[in-house]
C-alpha cells in the first residue's frame, strides 16, 4: 500500500513511490511501467505527469493504481493492465487472448510494406494473427492490399477483428479461424496470394520453460510455442506455398534466436523458392527469413 503519513497524495508522490515498489519486487523498467500504469488509471498521457506532478490525486485514482501495480507486483505484463501497446506506431488492443506484439516485429512488417509499395493491390496471407498487428499495420499502409488473416484461436480473431475496426481497415481483412496444421486448412483459404507473411509459434517445447515467469503465466503457450522443435509451422509454411503462393510471390517470416538457418535450409529444400534471404533486427540478431516463389 501507500505511504499517506501525510495527507495529500500528488502524482509526484504516487509516482516515487510506486517505482520503489517495483524495484523492490525487481520489476524491470520500473520507472516506466509506473507512469504507463498511473497514466492509464488516471485519465492521462504519460507525458503528462511531468507537468502535472503536484496535482493531487482523488481516492479513486489512488484506488486504480493501487489495482493497477498489485498485478504489475504479480509480474503480469504492463501491456495486458493497461490493455494496449503500440506497434508500428499504432495501438493495439491486447489483453490475454492474444501475444503482446514485440518491435522486432516491425521488421517483419516493414519488408513486406517495401515490396508492397511496389506492388500496391497485392493479395496477402498472414498467418498466426493474434492481436491483428501485422495485417492491420500492413492494411494501413497500404491501402489497396487485400488480407486473409488465419488463427487457431476464435478469442484471437475477435482482438483482431475489433482492433481492425477501430483503425478503419475491417473491410479488406478477412479473419479465418482454422488450424494450419490440419488437412482443410487450404480449402477455407483464397489461393493464390502475392504474399504469404507469419509470426508463427516457434519457441520449442524445450525452450518454452526456460521463458520469463511473467510470459508463461500471462501469455497464450499456442501463440509461443509449437509443443515440439520449434521449426513445425516453418515445414508448414514452405509446404503452403506451394498451393498458395502465386508464381513471384513473396514469403516472409520472423524466427527465433539461432532459427535462421534452419528455417532457410527448410525452405532451400522446397524447389518451388528461391531469393532465399536472411535479415537482421535492430540488435543484430537475424531475424527474419524471405523467399519467393519461382
Amino acid at each position: 500500500m501507500f505511504d499517506e503519513t501525510e495527507t495529500m497524495m500528488t502524482v509526484r508522490r504516487i509516482l516515487n513511490q510506486s517505482v520503489q515498489r517495483l524495484e523492490e519486487h525487481g520489476i524491470e523498467s520500473a520507472r516506466l511501467v509506473a507512469e504507463l500504469l498511473i497514466a492509464h488509471a488516471t485519465g492521462r498521457k504519460r507525458g503528462e505527469l511531468v507537468r502535472l506532478a503536484d496535482v493531487q490525486l482523488t481516492d479513486s485514482e489512488e484506488d486504480r493504481i493501487e489495482s493497477h501495480l498489485i498485478r504489475a507486483l504479480a509480474n503480469e505484463p504492463v501491456q495486458y493492465i493497461v490493455g494496449s501497446t503500440e506497434f508500428m506506431g499504432l495501438e493495439f488492443h491486447v489483453d490475454r487472448r492474444v501475444l503482446i506484439p514485440r518491435p522486432e516485429t516491425e521488421i517483419l512488417v516493414e519488408k513486406a510494406i517495401d515490396i508492397g509499395q511496389k506492388n500496391p493491390a497485392m493479395r496477402i496471407l498472414d498467418i498466426g494473427t493474434g492481436s491483428g498487428n501485422i495485417a492491420i499495420s500492413l492494411a494501413k499502409f497500404l491501402p489497396k492490399i487485400a488480407i486473409d488473416s488465419v488463427d487457431i484461436s476464435a478469442e484471437a480473431l475477435q482482438c483482431a477483428l475489433d482492433n481492425a475496426r477501430v483503425h478503419g481497415v475491417e473491410q479488406r481483412i478477412r479473419f479465418v479461424e482454422t488450424d494450419l496444421l490440419s488437412d482443410n486448412a487450404v480449402g477455407k483459404l483464397t489461393p493464390k496470394y502475392d504474399m504469404i507473411i507469419s509470426n508463427p509459434p516457434y519457441i520449442s517445447e524445450e525452450e518454452y520453460g526456460e521463458l520469463p515467469a511473467n510470459v508463461r503465466a500471462y501469455e497464450p503457450a499456442q501463440a509461443l510455442s509449437d509443443s515440439a522443435d520449434g521449426l513445425t509451422f516453418y515445414t508448414r509454411i514452405s509446404d503452403l506455398s506451394k498451393l498458395l503462393l502465386k508464381s513471384g510471390g513473396w514469403l516472409f517470416v520472423e524466427v527465433g534466436y539461432n532459427q535462421a538457418q534452419e528455417v532457410a535450409g527448410i525452405f532451400k529444400q522446397n524447389n518451388r523458392l528461391s531469393h532465399i534471404e536472411v535479415f537482421n533486427d535492430y540488435n543484430g540478431v537475424q531475424r527474419i527469413v524471405a523467399a519467393r516463389r519461382k
